[in-house]
């Protein structure tokens, strides 16, 4: 499995009349005027936020999002929805079997701001960032984890178990819909939907001679 060393980003800034703007070709749009950096930043017309940020579907947003992803032959690792004071900021995180790179998150970035669906759902301005997940990266669904057992993991439950909310341990098994996970003094069987935060703690050290081995 190969798993990339950095993080990419993109950031987009989408205000009301965003939409025209990417219509009508705005010189702004990504892409057009790149800078020599894994992160963009675009911004498009002002535009004021309507405070129904928690009428946000998850699912939806998915359903969304999913086929713009695969069109460039990625896959969605996960979304996160943020509630800012002013406007939401929708994270897309994107993965690919090769490695999804920064030209996957710029082209699915520019396709993501053609879905008035998403505005409908967020309202008229959001923020739009597009990211692969990273070497340190979040897990959002059960499945994801079944490819890093025998890895170290920093885990924030829901609630506390036994006192205990923070997990900082190894993943030693994925069965039955559990996760088993082991510190240096306990074991702990949890199911996914106990977990609020689940990311991975890369050992820097292993990456770097497996990929000294590699070349």
């Amino acid at each position: 499995m190969v798993v990339p060393l950095f993080k990419l980003h993109l950031r987009c800034d989408a205000g009301w009349s965003s939409l025209v703007a990417r219509r009508a070709h705005n010189p702004k749009v990504v892409g057009s005027n790149p800078a020599p950096a894994t992160t963009y930043i675009l911004f498009f017309l002002w535009g004021i936020c309507p405070f129904f940020v928690y009428k946000m579907n998850k699912d939806e947003i998915e359903n969304i999002v999913k086929p713009v992803i695969k069109r460039h032959e990625c896959y969605l690792w996960g979304i996160e929805i943020l509630r800012g004071r002013k406007r939401p900021t929708l994270r897309v995180y994107i993965e690919s079997e090769a490695g999804a790179g920064i030209d996957d998150c710029e082209l699915v970035s520019k396709d993501l701001n053609y879905e008035a669906e998403l505005e409908l759902i967020l309202g008229d301005d959001f923020i739009l960032e597009v990211s692969t997940p990273g070497i340190d990266r979040r897990f959002f669904y059960y499945e994801q984890l079944k490819e890093y057992v025998g890895e170290e993991f920093k885990i924030k439950l829901r609630e506390p178990l036994d006192g205990v909310k923070n997990i900082n341990g190894h993943l030693a098994e994925c069965k039955d819909d559990f996760l088993r996970v082991e510190t240096s003094n306990l074991e702990y069987k949890l199911e996914f939907n106990e977990i609020e935060f689940c990311k991975l703690e890369p050992n820097f050290e292993k990456i770097m001679k497996e990929s000294e081995h590699g070349k």
